[in-house]
């Protein structure tokens, strides 16, 4: 809650205290309404409305009304209610409204980002990019051609023009197609739009290095490209440029810089893209019927490699990916923001659950792709499950593994992971658990939505793990994977490091 909050709360529980518990007081209760309006107008105007703190509002419209009717009525006051049970129903009453105002605030507050680590300040800027040579096929025009937008985190030089980027657009079109995309109502994460990132919008780009490593990120399946912007900003801090790919229609939702405004239909994907319940469901039934690997780890490959639909996906994403980065030749000639800055030649991949399908397949399919992260994803990808290996340094980071087909998927990926390359889970960490949402939407974790690691310490986990790979592999820094995930009692480790 903001200081301001905590203010209108405060004033309302003294007039509950001095009219309930104490003598009338005219003069205080003359100061009172002029002070909650005050602060309720300053709350509004500064943090913005939020829907948490409207009974709280109608809450103070009451005290406003009760006390200008005492003020201007002389016979409330004289005749206020002195009965001792009375009274202690009346406050029972306030108290139980004055508590339930208090529920939303409280459960769902505006968390503004935690600092990033690193010593660089953090720039962001969006732009759309139009691949001619593709069909858009989520869509029944024959005419469309594949967009989408990218969202790009690099280090920055702040002037004290540049303003603050909100986490997602003030307007509230992310925030209404997440809550109508989950079916929560358009109103329910409108909160998030007031949340305040660390990133200052199209700040210029820091000229302390003449160039900067590059890494870029895929989001999960019905996701957003600043699903992971806390990490996005640790690594923008610490001398990266990230580029976060919004893959369109399979996007909850996309803002392009003009106002243009697309929306996911995830139950078209869900129908088309998601049906084969069956087939996997049959599957895992002869998986759990067997005790042999080889038959499981066959199993595994015929789950990750049948999926046609995701496989399509996977592919879809791979050449976003790539047209990306033809396109970052021009960018670093033409970008008003980037120009000349991106190091094409260290380049690395980064995704989260099917963006880690995508960073799999990126691995083995680009050689401008030099290393990649993998977080929490089963590979689906067509490439990977073929007779390819992944020759590439890799990082796997999973959620704790909690029966035998999770680690059977480990198992037959790191099979075909070459050397540098490393697995590490999380314990107390489940799928969702690697992305922004526990932080903001802590309540969550106590409904089952993930895991009872703590939000911030899988963050710290989280940021270590990737920072330190892509320094490994690609800023050449002498450093050991196996020893930083060693310093986390909740990770446990499996490299291919050395030569086996």
């Amino acid at each position: 809650m903001s200081i301001l909050e905590i203010l209108i709360f405060f004033v309302i529980f003294i007039f509950f205290i001095i009219n309930i518990f104490m003598e009338y007081n005219k003069n205080v209760n003359k100061v009172l309404p002029v002070l909650l309006v005050g602060l309720i107008g300053l709350n509004v105007m500064i943090d913005g409305y939020r829907w948490q703190m409207l009974p709280i509002y109608v809450l103070s419209v009451f005290v406003v009304a009760f006390i200008l009717k005492s003020l201007f009525h002389k016979s409330l006051t004289k005749s206020r209610v002195k009965s001792k049970g009375r009274k202690i129903i009346g406050g029972i009453t306030l108290l139980l409204l004055f508590s339930f105002s208090l529920i939303f605030p409280l459960l769902l507050p505006v968390k503004d980002l935690p600092s990033p680590s690193g010593p660089f300040s953090v720039g962001t800027s969006n732009f759309r990019l139009t691949d001619s040579s593709r069909e858009e096929i989520f869509t029944l025009d024959e005419d469309d051609i594949r967009e989408f937008l990218v969202s790009v985190w690099y280090p920055a030089d702040i002037d004290k023009d540049d303003s603050l980027k909100t986490y997602w657009d003030e307007d509230g079109y992310v925030a209404n197609a997440f809550g109508d995309n989950s079916g929560m109502g358009s109103f329910f994460f409108s909160h998030l739009s007031l949340v305040k990132t660390n990133s200052y919008i199209d700040a210029s780009i820091s000229k302390e290095q003449n160039s900067y490593p590059v890494i870029i990120y895929s989001h999960g399946f019905n996701g957003l490209n600043t699903d992971n912007t806390m990490l996005f900003e640790s690594l923008a801090s610490k001398g990266y440029i990230v580029f976060s790919i919004n893959h369109t229609y399979e996007a909850v939702a996309s803002l392009y810089p003009n106002g243009e405004f697309i929306t996911s239909d995830f139950e078209y994907f869900s129908e088309n893209y998601l049906g084969n319940e069956e087939e996997f469901t049959s599957l895992m039934e002869t998986f759990n019927a067997t005790e042999d690997i080889e038959i499981q780890k066959g199993i595994v490959q015929q789950i990750m490699s049948s999926d046609d639909q995701l496989r399509e996906l996977v592919k879809i994403r791979t050449e976003d990916v790539s047209f990306l980065l033809d396109e970052m030749v021009t960018m670093n000639q033409n970008n008003p923001i980037l120009n000349s800055s991106i190091d094409l030649t260290r380049i690395g991949m980064l995704g989260y659950s099917l963006g880690g399908a995508t960073a799999t397949d990126m691995c083995i399919l680009d050689s401008r792709i030099q290393a990649c992260i993998n977080m929490d994803g089963w590979p689906y990808g067509e490439l990977f499950n073929a007779d390819n290996t992944v020759d590439k340094p890799y990082l796997l980071i999973g959620s704790e593994r909690v029966d035998a087909f999770d680690e059977m998927v480990d198992t037959y990926m790191y099979e075909k992971l070459a050397n540098d390359s490393y697995i590490v889970t999380i314990k107390g960490a489940e799928h969702p658990n690697f992305l922004d949402f526990p932080y903001l939407l802590n309540i969550f974790k106590y409904l089952g939505f993930w895991g009872p690691i703590d939000s911030l310490r899988l963050e710290t986990i989280s940021e270590d793990l990737v920072s330190s790979f892509f320094d490994k592999y690609l800023k050449n820094e002498d450093l050991s994977i196996e020893n930083i995930a060693d310093k986390y009692e909740e990770a446990t480790y499996r490299g291919k490091a050395l030569l086996e």
